[in-house]
This record gives C-alpha cells, sequence and structure tokens, in this order.
C-alpha cells in the first residue's frame, strides 16, 4: 500500500511531470519539431516550392505560354491564316482562273459549247446533217430536201408518186399509157384513140369490120335458101 501511491506518483504526470517533460519533451520535439518543421518545411519548400515555381511555373508560362500565344499565334495565324485564304483562294475557282491556262478556259466552256447541237451544227457536215433525227424529221420537208442527192431528188418524187398521173404520163413511154387502168378506162375514150398507135385503127374497121359482114351475112341467106 505504501508503495501504491509512490509508484502511482511516480507514474503519476504530476510525478512524471518534471522527468517526462525534460526526457519526453525534451525528445520529442526537439526530435521531432525541429525535425519536422526544419526538416520538413525546409525540405518541402525548399525542395517543392521553389523547384515548382521556377521549374514548373516558370516551365508552364515561359514554355507554353510563350509557345501559345506567341509560337500558336505565329504559326497559326501567320502560317495558316495567310495561307487560309491565300491558298484557299487559290484554289478557289476565282482565284483559280487567273492561274488557270487560257487553254483550260477555252477547253471547257468552248468544248462544252462544241458539244452543243447548235455549235455542232456548223462543225458538221451536210451528210450528218441529213442524218440528223432533227433534219429527217417527216415535218420539215426543206431539210430532207436539201439534205438529199440530187441523183435521189428526181427518182424518189417521180417513182414515188405513181398516184399523180401527170407524172406518169410525162414519164411513161406511150405503150404503158394504154395499158393504164386510167387510160383504158372505157370512160375515156380519147385517151385510148390517143395511145392506140395508128397501125391499130386501120386494121380493126378494115380487117375485122368488114370480114364478118360480108362473109357472115351474105353466106348466111344464100346458104339457107339453097338448103
Amino acid at each position: 500500500m505504501v508503495h501504491d501511491p509512490q509508484t502511482l506518483r511516480a507514474s503519476d504526470p504530476q510525478s512524471l511531470s518534471p522527468s517526462e517533460p525534460q526526457t519526453l519533451r525534451a525528445s520529442v520535439p526537439q526530435t521531432l519539431r525541429p525535425s519536422e518543421p526544419q526538416t520538413l518545411r525546409a525540405s518541402v519548400p525548399q525542395t517543392l516550392r521553389p523547384s515548382e515555381p521556377q521549374s514548373l511555373r516558370p516551365s508552364e508560362p515561359q514554355s507554353l505560354r510563350p509557345s501559345d500565344p506567341q509560337t500558336l499565334r505565329a504559326s497559326e495565324p501567320q502560317s495558316l491564316s495567310p495561307s487560309d485564304p491565300q491558298t484557299l483562294r487559290a484554289s478557289d475557282p476565282q482565284s483559280l482562273r487567273p492561274s488557270e491556262p487560257q487553254s483550260l478556259r477555252a477547253s471547257e466552256p468552248q468544248t462544252l459549247r462544241a458539244s452543243d447541237p447548235q455549235s455542232l451544227r456548223p462543225s458538221e457536215p451536210q451528210s450528218l446533217r441529213a442524218s440528223d433525227p432533227q433534219s429527217l424529221s417527216p415535218s420539215d420537208p426543206q431539210t430532207l430536201r436539201a439534205s438529199e442527192p440530187q441523183s435521189l431528188r428526181p427518182s424518189e418524187p417521180q417513182s414515188l408518186r405513181p398516184s399523180d398521173p401527170q407524172s406518169l404520163r410525162a414519164s411513161e413511154p406511150q405503150s404503158l399509157r394504154a395499158s393504164d387502168p386510167q387510160s383504158l378506162s372505157p370512160s375515156d375514150p380519147q385517151t385510148l384513140r390517143a395511145s392506140e398507135p395508128q397501125s391499130l385503127r386501120p386494121s380493126e374497121p378494115q380487117s375485122l369490120r368488114p370480114s364478118v359482114p360480108q362473109t357472115l351475112r351474105p353466106s348466111e341467106p344464100q346458104n339457107l335458101l339453097l338448103l
């Protein structure tokens, strides 16, 4: 029981207080506290803080910031912006028109216009115009007549117009006129008489007509009377 208060007091912080602050305080704050603020603060701010603003911070604004506005602006607007309007304008058909050779300009619209039927009409030969569907249209007889050769012109209308009696009478010989149904029609005796040769006209009334009444008619009553 006697040792309890002494031991407890010795273990009591009040009894240990003179020994604790000297031993523990001297050990803890001197070892840890000076080491923490001095070593850590000196190590962290001196190593990290100076390294951050000097190495990282100056590197960011000095390396990136000058490169962003100065280098990028100098590279983007100066390199791209002059190239954009100039290169794009140069690639623009309006800007390429002066750069294009005159042969291309003349070839594009003139070749396309030359492919136009209106421009091809003067360049086409007259033989192609005759084969053109516009020129071969039956509603345009002037183009057909102009495109047809002269050898076909007289042959086509004269041969294809058999219904025209005037063209047949002028072109057909006189021997065909007699065989023509229009000329052989009994309603037109003048055409038959004009188409018949003169050799047939005297032979019919003189040879055939007198032979029938002179031979048969006189022979009939005489023979009958004799019988």
